[in-house]
């Protein structure tokens, strides 16, 4: 029997620790399919993105938001090791 939903039971996991699976597993994908090089493009990129979109934040006065909070998360997310 497969209980839709329940290997990603989101009070098993904390979001932190969640969010850090997300990644690792987005990245690991792209390492497998398309090589190193993908890897550390798709990365570059998405950090590139939350960077902008924190700067844009920032210069629009919105930089103390819960949206800019988890800008920042993120971003220090994609330039540590996700190997947490």
């Amino acid at each position: 029997m497969h209980l839709g939903g329940a290997s990603s039971d989101s009070t098993r996991v904390r979001n932190r620790q969640r969010d850090i699976y997300t990644w690792k597993a987005r990245f690991l994908v792209q390492r497998k399919c398309y090589g190193r090089l993908a890897e550390k493009f798709v990365r570059g990129s998405y950090t590139a993105m939350f960077a902008l979109r924190l700067g844009f934040q920032n210069i629009t006065g919105r930089g103390r938001s819960e949206k800019a909070a988890d800008l920042r998360e993120g971003l220090a997310m994609l330039l540590g090791s996700l190997d947490k």
